[in-house]
């Protein structure tokens, strides 16, 4: 078929294009569309991009060649020019629609990360540029950092003080403050990322909040780090991780001050805020850990890339970059193999909720899983009709085998149920309706209940299941004596009699199963649940 792409006689820039060289040596080439998007394009094509930004006149093929060093011939600038027409950077081609025409919009960012955008962020950071240019250059920049460093002191010794905070159920209203607190800190983590883009000369675009995985939080566009010097890359995309942690250091450093719920409350929200952080540093997903990772390889589409040489590689495909380092396609397994177990870790954990709210909720799950199999069809269709035909055979039992090698991995995994116990000794354990019930006979611990699973204070034997109704207290860290619905219950005897009405969790530990067999057990407990009425 002809080519029926029309090359323009005069060239010049689209409004609003800008080309930005590179801010130090090996850094790239960046590109700014009209919708404000960047690009990274090559040194050859960035030095042609500013020829024609610099040129006193909208200038021809022929005349744009001879402002530029060889390579480049009038042949290879049409070439040029016609890959740049589809991102709009050329006056008379189709332009990419501007983000600032609307203040707020609509995105997502992959199946399961969708956002709400204001688009008029930048107007606030510019008028706090003079404030965040000072504070960049006072000694006080530092002081962030070593808050959160030295916060973890009191974690260390909250986390191992047996009798501690972490291991006191919380009242339903400081549970419900800790959750609140650590939803708005999201948005002081993300201002964090902004005000520090803004010192280093850079500002937001966008400004907003976002469905993460099921879990809302707010987000901060700083795409403009790219501009930036390496190691302002990597202060940028650390930022929020410090704002959090030093807030959370604070309220370690001041929790003994107080006595009470409000206590226990500060020492959560304070140890909460830096497992958020540890989660944050993974660097396989689109979080702080793989933008700083990124900023610091200076290695843009890091994922996109990783997990198209793990494709190429399953597929057979020879990698046509020399210069791609070896642990490409390792670092693209993991792209991979984070985002599915994340998702497969909220669907078990939201479904027992949403299938206790009888027809409705089995519905909204069924949907929800429904979603979650459909993107995954869709990615592993894209992923086989990306290759060339020759190879998309090797690329369906390449992956087929890879899946199945990940599937056999031996993986130790425990079940943890909240108790109470009774006034004849026994401990009442609700089973989460999605759990089959372990045989009689099961050895369990026992542990002091909280944010996290406490020290083990004895053993004890399941003896049998039976119907009952236990406070809430008793299957969550959250102190309430309102009563559960009524649940089948594990009957345990324990080695150790514990007080009449106090409260836990008891762990049932399983030897190392492979990972194929866990995943089928919990789907079919699923299924079961599903269908029960």
């Amino acid at each position: 078929m002809a080519d029926k792409t029309i090359t323009p006689a005069h060239l010049h820039l689209a409004t609003g294009v800008e080309i930005h060289p590179p801010t130090e040596e090996g850094m790239g080439w960046v590109v700014r569309r009209t919708d404000q998007r960047l690009l990274k394009v090559s040194p050859e094509l960035g030095e042609l991009l500013q020829a024609l930004q610099n040129a006193p006149q909208s200038p021809t093929i022929a005349e744009l060649a001879d402002l530029v060093p060889e390579p480049w011939s009038p042949e290879e600038v049409t070439m040029a020019v016609r890959a740049m027409e589809p991102h709009g950077l050329l006056a008379g081609a189709t332009q990419p629609v501007p983000c600032r025409h609307h203040r707020f919009s609509l995105d997502h960012d992959g199946a399961f990360i969708f956002k709400i955008c204001d688009n008029g962020a930048q107007a606030l950071f510019q008028r706090l540029a003079p404030w965040a240019a000072r504070l960049r250059h006072s000694p006080l920049r530092w002081a962030p950092l070593l808050v959160s460093l030295a916060g973890l002191l009191p974690l260390a010794h909250t986390v191992i003080a047996p009798e501690g905070a972490l291991y006191q159920p919380l009242a339903a209203m400081t549970y419900l403050g800790v959750a609140a607190a650590l939803i708005l800190t999201t948005a002081v983590h993300e201002f964090a990322h902004g005000l520090t883009l803004t010192a280093c000369g850079r500002t937001p675009r966008r400004f907003g909040i976002m469905l993460f995985y099921f879990s809302p939080a707010a987000f901060c566009d700083v795409t403009d780090a790219w501009m930036l010097r390496r190691h302002e890359r990597v202060a940028v995309a650390s930022a929020g991780i410090i704002a959090q942690t030093c807030l959370g250091a604070s309220c370690l450093f001041v929790a003994p001050a107080f006595d009470g719920d409000l206590a226990v409350g500060l020492t959560w929200y304070g140890t909460m805020t830096y497992l958020g952080a540890m989660a944050n540093m993974l660097p396989f997903i689109k979080l702080d850990g793989y933008i700083a990772l990124v900023g610091w390889l200076n290695h843009s589409n890091l994922r996109a890339n990783s997990m198209r040489a793990l494709r190429n590689r399953l597929a057979g495909i020879r990698q046509d970059d020399a210069t791609a380092p070896r642990w490409l396609a390792p670092f693209g397994l993991g792209c991979v193999l984070v985002p599915v177990f994340l998702v497969w870790l909220s669907l078990t954990a939201l479904s027992p909720t949403l299938i206790q709210f009888g027809t409705a909720g089995r519905g909204a799950f069924i949907v929800l899983l429904v979603a979650v199999i459909l993107a995954a069809a869709v990615q592993g269709t894209r992923a086989l009709v990306s290759v060339p035909t020759g190879h998309r055979l090797r690329l369906a039992i390449a992956g087929t085998l890879l899946a199945g090698l990940v599937l056999l991995l031996p993986i130790g995994t425990s079940d943890s149920h909240g108790f109470i116990s009774q006034r004849d000794g026994t401990l009442l354990a609700p089973m989460v309706v999605t759990d089959p019930a372990p045989a009689t006979g099961t050895s369990v611990d026992i542990h002091r209940g909280g944010l996290l699973t406490g020290p083990s204070l004895t053993t004890g034997t399941v003896t049998g299941t039976q119907r009952c109704r236990v406070p809430a207290t008793a299957a969550s860290p959250i102190r309430s004596e309102m009563l559960m619905p009524e649940s089948t219950c594990l009957r345990i005897t324990p080695a150790t009699v514990q007080p009449a009405g106090s409260t836990g969790r008891i762990t049932i530990n399983h030897p190392p199963r492979p990972l194929g067999l866990v995943t089928w057990n919990q789907a079919e407990s699923l299924i079961r649940a599903l269908i029960t009425t």
